[in-house]
């Protein structure tokens, strides 16, 4: 159970994006939702960020994790957040992380995790829960003692778009494993490539606390488009930073650094 926020951006929307920062930082250190969903309060089991962003000098990527709280690191994360000022254009993510109680801990296991695909680095960090067993033996993995479930979904995903499926294609391939949710936040970088994209599934059956936990809410602007967790956005909303709307269920979202955000549908609901 987890926090994220996923950007895309232009250095002129840097500003309102420091306030998504503060807000995922909020909504991490106290999160009513969470206490609702499972009577925890925080996410403090380690965080991270992936930032890609181009400018005169071409491609800069930044990849940071960490073993601590999020609120303790906070001024990181402005830091990093910042320095896109100098660039063109941005896409990254932020996560985080509140561990299973079986789940591997440790700075190793904070998301973002990172892949190669085709030539682009790919950032891939994931709140809820997937079928662990089934996607290992999709993979042909035998050892799952020092892997989470999230990272052998990122796996999954980094695969199929080696063998040439589509963003869009891989997330539907990879949806029927969800046990809980797929939310999540991706980004790809390259030489003249950036992408970001958030996803929005639920298995069926969860409870109306839990739904509200896992809502995934965006919000577009020109220069700026950006995609959050239900508390994040709740936090932002109350700042007066944003007002970001909840995707559908079963929704792919990829976020334009002009400001749009494409919903493209996914199999299953709840």
């Amino acid at each position: 159970m987890c926090r994220l926020l996923v950007f895309a951006c232009r250095p002129g929307k840097v500003d309102l994006l420091l306030g998504l920062a503060d807000a995922l930082v909020e909504a991490s250190r106290s999160d009513p939702l969470l206490a609702e969903a499972s009577g925890a309060t925080s996410h403090g089991d380690g965080w991270g960020y992936a930032i890609a962003a181009l400018g005169d000098e071409g491609l800069a990527v930044r990849h940071y994790v960490s073993a601590r709280p999020i609120w303790l690191e906070a001024d990181r994360l402005r830091a990093a957040v910042e320095e896109l000022k100098a660039y063109r254009g941005a896409v990254g993510v932020v996560h985080a992380r509140r561990a299973g109680k079986e789940g591997p801990r440790g700075g190793e296991h904070s998301h973002p995790y990172g892949y190669r695909v085709e030539g682009a680095l790919m950032f891939f960090a994931h709140n809820g829960g997937m079928d662990k067993a089934s996607l290992a033996s999709r993979l042909g993995l035998s050892d799952l003692s020092k892997v989470t479930d999230s990272y052998l979904a990122g796996l999954m995903l980094a695969r199929l778009m080696e063998r040439g499926l589509s963003v869009e294609e891989a997330y539907r391939e990879l949806a029927p494993y969800t046990k809980t949710a797929l939310d999540t936040g991706l980004i790809l970088a390259a030489t003249g490539r950036l992408e970001a994209y958030a996803s929005a599934h639920v298995a069926s059956g969860l409870s109306e606390a839990r739904l509200r936990y896992y809502e995934v809410h965006y919000a577009e602007d020109e220069g700026v488009a950006a995609a959050m967790s239900s508390t994040v956005s709740m936090v932002a909303r109350g700042r007066g930073v944003v007002e970001a709307r909840p995707a559908e269920w079963g929704s792919l979202l990829r976020l334009s650094v002009d400001g749009g955000v494409e919903v493209a549908p996914l199999r299953g609901g709840p």
